[in-house]
């Protein structure tokens, strides 16, 4: 009886990931985009998760030092293949189709009334061996 009391809320938390469809799962992550404002080009990464009731969430950051910032992202929805979400701060607002193979999305950004394209693309990292940073750390080269 214990057993199945400890593992009750793993098999509820299994149940309620597979009702999520795949493409809903898989939008989380880190994308980074470039996005034309006025003149200035705009590097973007669009961090999305969910929270622990599985409501996507989400926050730009901008990667550019000179305006480095966290922008957060007042709305954010997943239908199908089409991610949209707003940004009240920038007035800002995106519509993309997520690509079938999940590593990109396209769409447009609209910003006070001005529409241009912008596609989002998954960032992936790649792991750093720990020796490496040990060595890098003594002054070792990295190789």
């Amino acid at each position: 009886m214990r057993n199945a009391l400890i593992l009750a809320p793993a098999l509820a938390a299994s149940l309620a990931a597979a009702a999520v469809p795949a493409s809903a799962r898989s939008i989380t992550g880190n994308w980074q985009g470039t996005v034309q404002v006025g003149k200035m080009q705009v590097r973007l990464v669009l961090h999305i998760r969910r929270d622990a009731a599985g409501a996507l969430k989400a926050r730009l950051n901008n990667l550019d030092p000179e305006h480095s910032a966290r922008i957060p992202v007042t709305a954010i929805a997943l239908h199908g293949s089409r991610l949209t979400f707003s940004v009240a701060s920038m007035n800002s607002f995106y519509s993309g189709i997520v690509a079938a193979d999940g590593k990109s999305i396209a769409g447009t950004w609209t910003t006070q009334g001005r529409s241009e394209p912008v596609e989002f693309t998954r960032m992936t990292w790649k792991a750093v061996p720990v020796h490496s940073l040990q060595h890098q750390a003594q002054g070792v080269p990295y190789r």
